[in-house]
């Protein structure tokens, strides 16, 4: 993902881990992969860990009902024994298609899913999805999407 999102994350929080371990994952290892790269995208350059800062709005208010009172240290990837989060599923990989196409479709359809669940609303939906308004109009027009499709 890293390479992918031109970023040098190294791993996440202690914090940010016990948030993803007690979270039940409903959307299961396609929203954990969402949620990490959505924070991925808020990390800075100068930033190798993804902090609760990091999260998705959605997530943070979970994040705050788990850790309220712990202490937290980093957890390089490096350090766990669990593979990286980055999941392809089998039939993309058997149909040939690419990362990077992979990877866009289910973007696409989570800023579509997402101006879905506010009614086209551009503020709301970049705050569930974690990135700037200004970054999901950019998205919205290179996919070809407008908010106006998705007011109910």
């Amino acid at each position: 993902m890293n390479q992918a999102l031109g970023k040098r994350v190294k791993g996440v929080s202690r914090e940010v881990m016990e948030c993803f371990k007690a979270y039940d994952w409903p959307g299961n290892v396609r929203e954990l992969q969402n949620t990490v790269e959505a924070a991925m995208n808020l990390v800075s350059g100068t930033d190798e860990i993804i902090e609760k800062a990091h999260l998705p709005g959605y997530f943070q208010a979970h994040a705050d009902s788990i850790t309220k009172t712990r202490i937290v240290e980093p957890t390089l990837l490096s350090d766990t024994r669990e593979p990286p989060v980055v999941s392809l599923n089998t039939s993309s990989v058997e149909s040939g298609v690419s990362l990077a196409e992979a990877q866009s479709a289910r973007e696409e359809e989570l800023i579509c899913r997402a101006l879905r669940a506010c009614s086209g609303n551009v503020s709301r939906a970049s705050q569930n999805l974690g990135i700037s308004r200004q970054l999901l109009h950019y998205k919205m027009k290179k996919y070809g999407l407008d908010r106006n499709s998705f007011c109910k």
